[in-house]
């Protein structure tokens, strides 16, 4: 269920338009910016910058194609959500981004602590381009590659502790 959700969302299913001008927002899968930032990283103040640094950079690349695409069809461009949603790519999983920052696997100690530094970064990250949307750290589990393979390490009550720092798409669980 979701509710107060702002018009111009464009993840599904809280997307719908408002009013009758044109407009558009872009939806970012932005797992394979964690897994490089923190691939590269020695420490966490070098995987903070990184990402910080990432998700403003990809912000501006894409405002300046967004703002020329506005001007030209004449819509308004809303924003950019910047959410760290999964992939079915175990390279592009933000659950292997999470295991490169912690050194475990999803779902062991440090897990939550991974979840809300990511959570951190994408809000650190504020003045490349305009947001919209969740602009977060989503965890649907069976979405993503690394969640999904590590789901014997992890327990309901372990998702509704790691949602009280991101969103966790408690929709898509495994069952025993």
């Amino acid at each position: 269920a979701l509710a107060n959700c702002p018009p111009h969302s464009p993840f599904f299913p809280v997307a719908y338009q408002h009013g009758n001008a044109p407009a558009f927002a872009l939806a970012v899968e932005g797992a394979p910016l964690a897994v490089d930032a923190f691939t590269r990283a020695q420490n966490l103040g070098q995987a903070r910058a990184h990402l910080v640094g990432a998700i403003e950079h990809a912000g501006q690349a894409m405002a300046r194609v967004a703002d020329d695409l506005a001007a030209r069809f004449n819509f308004h461009f809303a924003g950019i959500d910047f959410s760290m949603a999964p992939f079915p790519d175990i390279t592009r999983s933000i659950g292997t981004a999470m295991e490169k920052l912690t050194g475990a696997n999803f779902g062991a100690h440090g897990t939550l602590f991974a979840a809300g530094f990511i959570t951190d970064c994408i809000n650190r990250a504020h003045a490349s381009a305009p947001r919209v949307g969740f602009s977060g750290l989503m965890l649907p589990v069976l979405e993503d590659a690394t969640l999904a393979t590590r789901s014997a390490s992890y327990t309901l009550d372990s998702l509704l502790l790691y949602s009280t720092v991101c969103g966790t798409g408690l929709d898509t669980i495994p069952l025993p």
